[in-house]
C-alpha cells in the first residue's frame, strides 16, 4: 500500500507541476500567485513522495510517532490546517473585492448628472 500511495502522490505532483508551469507561461502578474501556489504544492508533494522521512520532524512535533500510518496522518493534519488558512484568505479577498465594487457603484451613481433626469421628465409631460 505505501508504494502505491507514493506512486500516486508522485504522479499527482508531476501533474500539478506541469499544470502550474503551463499557467505560469501564459499568466499575467495577477494570475501568477495561484500558479506559484500550485507549483509549490506539487514540489512539496513530490518531495514527500520520494523521501517520506521529510515529515518526521513535524510528525514528532504533532505526536503520532509510534502509529503505523503516522506520516500519512501528519501530512493530512498539516494539509487540512493549511486548507483552512487558504479558505479564510480567499474569503477575505472576496470580501475586499465586494467592498471595492460597492464603492465603485456608489461613486458612479453619485457622479451621474441629474440634469438629464429633469430634462427627460419635461419631454414626457408635453402635450399630446
Amino acid at each position: 500500500m505505501p508504494v502505491l500511495l507514493r506512486t500516486a502522490g508522485f504522479a499527482l505532483a508531476l501533474g500539478l507541476v506541469w499544470l502550474a508551469a503551463g499557467r505560469l507561461r501564459r499568466a499575467d502578474a495577477a494570475g501568477r500567485v495561484p500558479a506559484c501556489g500550485l507549483l509549490i504544492v506539487g514540489i512539496e508533494l513530490g518531495a514527500i513522495a520520494m523521501v517520506a522521512d521529510l515529515v518526521r520532524p513535524v510528525q514528532d512535533l504533532l505526536g503520532p510517532s509510534g502509529e503505523p500510518n503516522g506520516r500519512l496522518v501528519t501530512v493530512l493534519v498539516v494539509t487540512v490546517a493549511l486548507s483552512y488558512l487558504l479558505v479564510f484568505l480567499a474569503l477575505a479577498r472576496a470580501d475586499r473585492a465586494k467592498q471595492r465594487v460597492k464603492r465603485l457603484v456608489r461613486a458612479l451613481s453619485a457622479a451621474q448628472p441629474k440634469s438629464h433626469a429633469a430634462s427627460d421628465e419635461r419631454a414626457l409631460i408635453g402635450p399630446v
